[in-house]
């Protein structure tokens, strides 16, 4: 029955592909394909109607066309089974350990009132991976009942076009169970996850004693948690006294700052999901005397977010951020790590930042290990660093395609044999006057440059081979020497 519609009979079991079995109670409906799936040798419906109170997936069942569930209540018990489909109209479903995948191709409708009973804690109760130019419809009052543990998740979202378009997927939550997603979902290729918790608090200072543990200087009254976005604004605060000085270790969901500078002052920063503050010499992170970095993005809710503004040092641990605008006054993206006491300015450990045809600025190291990546795609990409840069991370491959990157300190690629993969137009600037900058490859077969510009006089020390796939733009009396 490939691409025919399918409405289960009243009366009995549909097998599609293999033995029809005997018929049960009428009201009962049970589903079994032989070899599910849509691809070749493979069978699936089309449009999937589930117009009755209960149905049961024995196996896996894929639709090429929507799912329509809108019986009032409708149970769906999969037995740890998928239910695959490329479109959606459904309201009040409960899928009873029954995973549901929701992929591109028909439209998204109407979604609100689903709930996911009795799930395996380590499966992905729902995935969506869709483009973004056909937005879904909020998911209201969505409930899941498992708590999710070791690589499960409530929600994996995937926008399938991932920055190669102007549509962003965005899944919203509304009225959802639990409040606080724990970390349990995640946002690949550019989606976002927009999963309400916890409180939005804003910085007033009532007390000016600029203590950020004091509950009473916050409105509502209340000392931010992990849950909590939190907002300092030039309209909302007593900012002729200092910006909020940390006492302790500090985890927020948001933290937007375009006033006041924000003290850590030995302690740490771990923001989950969005970083925004001014881009000024007054309003910035300040590390204090410390010599760590001490901002941390996890990307643990909705997957990543966006970042901008000035810091004294910033690590991201996980999570896609991309690259935003500090505030009105600048038209591009831009931050800058502009520490002088940090080991390492801008670290990235896990996740990606992209840079999105903005600025980021390190004032002293550059680096990436673990799996973490920089995304530099677009023409007007820019990243300078003052100090040393070192690619360990995750693959560059078709990640460095343009864009230019400036070093005034030494370079190095380490770990894998893609970890500095440049491509496309992208280039290379050495541009510290007159002083020798080593370079050293650890798979320069692999790894490399793509075209490489020479500027004041600047030169390179090779440490190793190195392979330049463009141009090699050599300004007389810059002259490269290993």
């Amino acid at each position: 029955m490939p691409g025919a519609a399918a409405r289960p009979s009243t009366e009995g079991i549909i097998a599609v592909g293999g033995v029809p079995r005997s018929f049960v109670s009428p009201s009962s409906h049970v589903i079994t394909f032989a070899n599910p799936g849509e691809g070749p040798n493979t069978s699936h419906v089309g449009e999937l109607d589930l117009d009755d109170a209960s149905f049961t997936f024995a196996s896996d069942v894929y639709a090429t066309a929507e799912l329509e569930a809108e019986w009032q209540g409708t149970q769906l018990v999969g037995n740890g089974h998928l239910l695959s489909s490329r479109g959606a109209y459904v309201y009040d479903v409960v899928f009873d350990n029954l995973r549901w995948q929701l992929l591109d191709g028909w439209n998204a409708g109407d979604m609100s009132s689903v709930t996911f009973r009795n799930m395996s804690p380590t499966a992905t109760q729902f995935t969506v991976a869709r483009t973004g130019q056909y937005s879904l419809t909020t998911l209201s009052n969505w409930s899941f009942e498992t708590v999710p543990s070791g690589a499960g998740l409530y929600i994996k979202a995937t926008d399938t076009n991932g920055s190669s378009d102007d549509y962003i997927l965005t899944v919203t939550l509304s009225g959802e169970t639990p409040t606080d997603n724990g970390g349990f979902v995640r946002a690949l290729g550019g989606a976002v996850i927009v999963w309400p918790a916890g409180t939005t608090r804003t910085w007033t200072n009532n007390t000016s004693n600029s203590n950020w543990n004091d509950a009473n200087n916050w409105s509502p009254v209340g000392v931010p948690t992990a849950a909590d976005s939190v907002i300092i604004t030039s309209g909302n605060c007593d900012c002729s006294n200092p910006g909020p000085i940390l006492s302790s270790n500090v985890t927020v969901r948001d933290l937007i700052f375009t006033a006041a500078s924000v003290t850590l002052n030995g302690w740490t920063m771990t923001v989950t999901r969005n970083l925004e503050g001014a881009d000024a010499t007054t309003n910035y992170m300040s590390c204090s005397s410390t010599s760590q970095n001490g901002v941390f993005l996890t990307g643990t809710t909705s997957g990543g977010g966006t970042v901008a503004g000035t810091y004294c040092g910033l690590t991201i641990t996980g999570g896609n951020y991309v690259l935003a605008a500090p505030n009105s006054s600048y038209s591009v993206p831009f931050l800058w790590a502009a520490g002088t006491t940090t080991p390492v300015g801008l670290e990235i450990t896990g996740g990606s930042l992209t840079v999105n045809g903005g600025r980021v600025k390190v004032r002293q190291n550059f680096q990436t290990s673990g799996g973490g990546v920089i995304v530099m795609t677009g023409s007007n990409d820019y990243l300078d660093v003052t100090g040393d840069a070192a690619f360990a991370g995750g693959s560059e491959s078709g990640l460095l395609s343009a864009g230019t990157l400036t070093l005034t300190g030494n370079f190095t690629q380490s770990g894998i044999s893609t970890a500095f993969v440049a491509s496309g137009t992208h280039t290379t600037v050495f541009a510290n006057f007159n002083t020798q900058q080593n370079v050293t490859f650890g798979n320069p077969t692999v790894s490399g440059f793509q075209n490489v510009t020479f500027q004041d006089f600047s030169y390179m020390y090779l440490f190793s081979d190195v392979t330049v796939r463009g141009t090699l733009a050599n300004p007389p009396a810059s002259t490269p020497r290993g």
